[in-house]
C-alpha cells in the first residue's frame, strides 16, 4: 500500500505541475532506481528536493534541477514524500514510513494540510 500511495502522491505532483516536493530515501540505490521520476518532475514548476544518505553517483543528477541533500541526520531513518501544491493546499499530501524489518515498513499518509505543513517544518 505504501508503494502504491507513493506513486499516487508523485502523480498528484505531476498533475499539479507546481509547488514543492521533498522526498527522502534510506539508501542511494533506492533513489537511483527512481531518479528518472524526480528528474522529470523537476522539469515542471515543482521545486524537487531529494534526501539521500551519502549522496549518489555524479551522473545520476547531472544537469538536473533536483536539489540533493546528503547529510540528513534523523531523516535518514525514514522514507518520506512531502508535496505542497504552492497555492491553496488542495493537493497537499505526505507519506512517512520507516523500515521495521528488512523490507517491511510501517507508515502513514495524509492529505491534511496542517500535518503536511508540520512535516515540511521537519525537513526545512
Amino acid at each position: 500500500q505504501l508503494l502504491a500511495t507513493s506513486r499516487e502522491l508523485e502523480d498528484r505532483a505531476w498533475r499539479t505541475g507546481r509547488g514543492r516536493l521533498h522526498v527522502g530515501f534510506q539508501r542511494a540505490d533506492a533513489f537511483e532506481a527512481q531518479a528518472t521520476v524526480y528528474r522529470e518532475l523537476a522539469t515542471t514548476d515543482i521545486d524537487v528536493h531529494v534526501y539521500v544518505p551519502g549522496g549518489v553517483s555524479a551522473d545520476v543528477l547531472a544537469d538536473s534541477p533536483v536539489t540533493l541533500h546528503t547529510r540528513n541526520g534523523d531523516l535518514e531513518r525514514y522514507w518520506f514524500i512531502l508535496f505542497d501544491d504552492g497555492e491553496f493546499g488542495a493537493q497537499n499530501c505526505a507519506l512517512i514510513a520507516r523500515e521495521t524489518e528488512d523490507g517491511r515498513y510501517q507508515g502513514l499518509w495524509t492529505y491534511n494540510g496542517e500535518l503536511v505543513a508540520e512535516a515540511f517544518k521537519t525537513v526545512e
